[in-house]
């Protein structure tokens, strides 16, 4: 069975997968044909410490990257096929899953990708870390009786968690910990990157939808997850079906991700055209991408050797979805 591996938002700051609306349950029962594996990884301080005198910086990324070597090398003993796993993540999971797929081009481990409300190409200044003097780390290892030296990290191990994550969430001034630009799992040059590696992709400046409640930032997990009703009350049969219609176009790019889309009448990713998921009249239908505010196409000239465009990608904003040929 195909295999899509989750990871959750909330910034590199916070999150877990005891959401209420990340349970996959009612979704793996309902089509009995996928594996949905949910991962925790570490976040703020503990995932993004951005200390002086540490080797690795980005270890929320790194356990992502270490789950996902976890699913391949097991998720057979669960009917899982290796060669058929899916990386999907919403916000700042989106945005590692597309990190991951630069740091390790030759071997993502995943054939496909599918990148809700947030890409590698997200800006920077609010998704990484500039803290070159590495004070925010050195503030609350001084909050917590550590010296700043190089036995601050050795001395910041013995405090228990619940200690330092009171010390951040009570520093004096804003700190922030997120992922760096190490030149290795992080990079400063996206756009560079991706010019030489995808022969198209879709720019959608406009992350946050200006309109409340509309097409909100995470709209779609309920539906994706089929939590709605446990999340907000009652569905509607609409909801229902908008509902199963998102679950059976994943489960179908999870099967094939080549061709999966296309059998069911999602066309691949053209200049111009966007595919419109929970519309005001009909669960599925292609759209202009006139029509959608601040979204439009852009084209990059490929390298063709490079192993980047064995990656097919869905990009999901808001409401509409853009699918890279």
């Amino acid at each position: 069975m195909p295999v899509i591996v989750w990871f959750f938002g909330d910034g590199f700051v916070q999150g877990g997968t005891n959401s209420l609306y990340y349970n996959p349950q009612t979704w793996v029962q309902r089509t009995q044909e996928h594996i949905v594996i949910t991962v925790n990884f570490r976040s703020n301080i503990f995932g993004f410490p951005n200390a002086a005198h540490l080797t690795e910086q980005n270890l929320g990324i790194l356990d992502m990257r270490l789950a996902l070597e976890w699913v391949r090398d097991n998720v057979v003993g669960f009917g899982g096929d290796p060669s058929k796993i899916i990386a999907w993540g919403q916000s700042a999971g989106a945005i590692a899953i597309d990190y991951l797929s630069v740091a390790y081009p030759s071997n993502p481990i995943f054939s496909g990708m599918i990148l809700d409300s947030g890409t590698a190409f997200y800006p920077r200044s609010v998704t990484e870390s500039f803290d070159t003097s590495h004070s925010n780390f050195s503030s609350i290892s001084a909050a917590l009786g550590c010296n700043v030296s190089k036995s601050e990290i050795d001395c910041l191990r013995n405090a228990t968690w619940q200690d330092i994550e009171a010390a951040v969430q009570n520093a004096s001034s804003i700190v922030n910990f997120l992922p760096v630009s190490d030149e290795r799992i992080v990079f400063a040059n996206y756009t560079e990157r991706f010019n030489t590696g995808f022969d198209t992709m879709a720019n959608f400046p406009n992350i946050s939808p200006p309109e409340y409640p509309g097409a909100y930032h995470a709209a779609e997990l309920p539906l994706l997850f089929g939590t709605a009703a446990q999340y907000h009350g009652l569905s509607t049969e609409y909801e229902d079906d908008v509902s199963e219609k998102f679950q059976d176009l994943w489960v179908k790019f999870a099967k094939n991700t080549q061709d999966g889309l296309r059998d069911a009448g999602w066309s691949p990713y053209e200049e111009g055209k966007a595919i419109l998921i929970g519309g005001t009249d009909t669960p599925l239908k292609l759209l202009n991408i006139t029509d959608l505010d601040g979204a439009h196409a852009q084209h990059n000239k490929p390298d063709k050797t490079s192993s980047l465009l064995s990656i097919d990608t869905i990009v999901v904003n808001g409401n509409y979805v853009l699918v890279p040929s």
